[in-house]
């Protein structure tokens, strides 16, 4: 290696340590423990004690317990009773339960998997506005009756 270039490398490295540069893996953990500082400081804000529970988030959005956050003011479950499925082979209900408002309609989709989770197929049904706070039920149909499960994949509130 001739000079010039020794001296580049060494300036480089030089220039590496004075501005405290760090490796891209540092810089996400360091991201991630002032987010979760960030996060508990919020939790302690909003009259919590303690450490921040994992479903901090659910709770603050006031998601009751069993729901899955959707991330876009909905969340649901899937209703465990006997269902009619009305004109459907097999059928399952997601209850949603709308934490912001969804003043025109709310859509959801969902696949359709066999015993060995393969998607087979998908099914969708919609439902009228929800208000913040209110609890709504949409029937997803299996038109095929091959599905043995659903699995939740798209959502929206509009």
């Amino acid at each position: 290696m001739n000079r010039l270039a020794i001296l580049g490398t060494v300036a480089a490295l030089s220039l590496l340590v004075l501005t405290g540069c760090v490796s891209a893996e540092q810089q996400a953990a360091d991201d991630a423990a002032e987010q979760a500082e960030t996060e508990q400081m919020l939790w302690e804000a909003s009259g919590h004690d303690g450490p921040r529970p994992s479903n901090a988030d659910a709770i603050m959005k006031g998601i009751p317990a069993g729901y899955n956050d959707l991330g876009n003011g909905l969340a649901y479950k899937w209703k465990n009773t006997d269902i009619d499925c009305e004109y459907y082979d097999g059928c399952i209900v997601a209850m949603v339960y709308a934490y912001g408002d969804c003043p025109s309609s709310v859509y959801l989709e969902a696949n359709i998997l066999d015993e060995n989770d393969t998607v087979i197929n998908y099914t969708n049904g919609t439902l009228s506005a929800l208000s913040a706070g209110q609890k709504g039920e949409i029937l997803l149909g299996d038109i095929n009756g091959n599905g043995a499960k659903f699995q939740m994949t798209d959502s929206s509130c509009y």
